[in-house]
């Protein structure tokens, strides 16, 4: 998804990329200090970082206490940071955060399309991508009259070469189109930013009727 973007973006925006660690509030906040002191202007961001330890994706029947509390901290608490110094940034020139959710954040994973692969649907994914959903909606209403967007996009399952039993079972439940490819989220990505400018507080689905 990221090289779509660049590609969606590059002509209209300038998308700059820096390297963070997005569970270090200081470290982002010095990204934001440097990207500012070369004389540019934030106009959004893209919060697409996903933190995990090494368990992360193993059956709900094995994952511990320590495992799941520290996924959810990582990946949600780096998504609260994002959006936390970024709303209150984009107070100055107004602009949009967008989150990357997904269709688990609302709706409960088909378990049986998992089945036959070594793939699942990890617990602490669901947990993650509502309460992202939720927190979105927070900071939306907190900062709408200060001009500030903030809203996720939740993608059904984009192809990327998965076991070809999951991509069949899983466009079993889709419409004619079937897995996403990367470029469709990125044109819901280049539509907010663009001209979904009275957009705020939303999750948008794309999922070619998955959750139907």
């Amino acid at each position: 998804i990221f090289a779509d973007l660049k590609d969606k973006i590059k002509n209209c925006k300038e998308l700059a990329y820096q390297r963070v660690d997005v569970c270090d509030e200081l470290s982002i906040q010095r990204a934001l200090l440097d990207y500012k002191e070369s004389g540019k202007t934030v106009s959004g961001i893209i919060n697409l970082a996903y933190p995990r330890n090494s368990l992360y994706g193993s059956k709900v029947n094995e994952v511990s206490y320590e495992s799941y509390t520290e996924n959810v901290s990582k990946n949600l608490g780096a998504y609260f940071i994002i959006m936390k110094i970024f709303s209150e940034e984009l107070i100055e020139t107004g602009g949009c955060v967008i989150n990357l959710s997904s269709i688990y954040g609302s709706f409960t994973p088909r378990f049986d399309i998992y089945e036959g692969t070594n793939m699942t649907a990890p617990v602490e994914y669901v947990g993650i991508k509502s309460a992202i959903e939720a927190t979105t909606r927070y900071f939306a209403k907190l900062y709408k009259k200060h001009g500030v967007r903030l809203n996720c996009i939740a993608p059904g399952g984009v192809f990327d070469n998965q076991d070809s039993n999951f991509v069949t079972a899983y466009n079993e439940h889709a419409g004619a189109k079937g897995m996403l490819e990367g470029n469709e989220v990125a044109e819901c990505v280049e539509w907010l930013i663009l001209k979904g400018q009275c957009v705020t507080g939303q999750t948008i689905t794309i999922d070619d009727g998955f959750t139907l």
